[in-house]
């Protein structure tokens, strides 16, 4: 059990709102304590015990830890990024959507080796340089700066070496929770809206 959860169980017996389990900590039958609910299989799969409570501490400190490790992932597949003074950069990207960017990645680049991501969070200044030309021909439509997903955190542009990403790969990003949604800007993908993958 992580530190976290065992203080929060410990500080819920001590004040005589869970009573104690002999095992050392509650199980998934029975009452949960508030805000509190069984691991999922998406917990599960992110580290945290089958047939224990989940406390949104647990949650937070795992999702704080995949998207740690999502970002440094994705820091990898950065493929130039430069445009006139300034770099792109994945630490200001969402922590949700860097998490699902990497998973969508990890497999993709299994099946295209070649894919990277050219751009991924842009500033404000980063965006207007780039729409006025500052980084030559843009390929695609271009935001107005405040208007641009990359700004949002939630936007990666990629590619394979060639303008057109594989159909394949957009048809795969589907089942991340992911899209590709410019029609004439290949490699823009965002998250598809509502879609919850982390």
């Amino acid at each position: 059990m992580g530190t976290t959860r065992q203080c929060v169980y410990l500080t819920l017996v001590l004040i005589g709102i869970v009573p104690a389990v002999t095992y050392g900590a509650p199980t998934c039958a029975g009452s949960l304590p508030s805000g509190c609910r069984c691991a999922t299989d998406r917990d599960i799969a992110a580290g945290l015990p089958a047939g224990k409570p989940v406390c949104s501490a647990d949650v937070q400190a795992t999702n704080a830890d995949a998207s740690g490790e999502a970002k440094q992932y994705l820091k990898s597949l950065i493929q130039g990024g430069r445009c006139g003074p300034y770099q792109t950069s994945v630490e200001q990207l969402n922590p949700q959507f860097a998490i699902c960017a990497a998973r969508f990645l990890k497999d993709a680049t299994a099946r295209e080796p070649r894919l990277r991501i050219v751009s991924a969070f842009r500033s404000a200044q980063h965006q207007a340089y780039l729409c006025g030309g500052g980084c030559g021909q843009v390929n695609g439509p271009c935001a107005a700066a405040g208007q641009s997903k990359h700004q949002q955190g939630i936007a990666l542009d990629l590619t394979t070496g060639t303008y057109i990403l594989p159909a394949s790969l957009k048809q795969m990003a589907r089942g991340y929770g992911l899209h590709f949604p410019v029609r004439n800007d290949s490699g823009h993908m965002e998250p598809v809206p509502g879609a919850n993958c982390a």
